[in-house]
């Protein structure tokens, strides 16, 4: 496919134009996602990290308290 040697100036802005247009959308929009990418990866880290913290926390709580319960208990058991 051959181009004429003279184009308008329109169409020449057209020709340098609209691909760098893409590329820097293109671009951009790959940017884009991999910063969001990261934001969620790093935010699901987060969330987990303190759904096992506060989880450990219930349940050591849980066991403290049932131990304690027990401890009261034990002198009263015949033994």
């Amino acid at each position: 496919m051959r181009f004429p040697r003279f184009r308008s100036l329109r169409t020449t802005i057209l020709w340098l134009f609209v691909p760098t247009i893409s590329a820097f959308i293109l671009l951009s929009g790959l940017i884009s996602y991999q910063l969001a990418a990261e934001q969620l990866k790093e935010n699901a880290y987060t969330s987990i990290s303190n759904t096992v913290s506060q989880t450990s926390h219930f349940i050591n709580d849980r066991l403290t308290a049932l131990f304690t319960e027990l401890n009261i208990l034990s002198p009263g058991l015949p033994g």
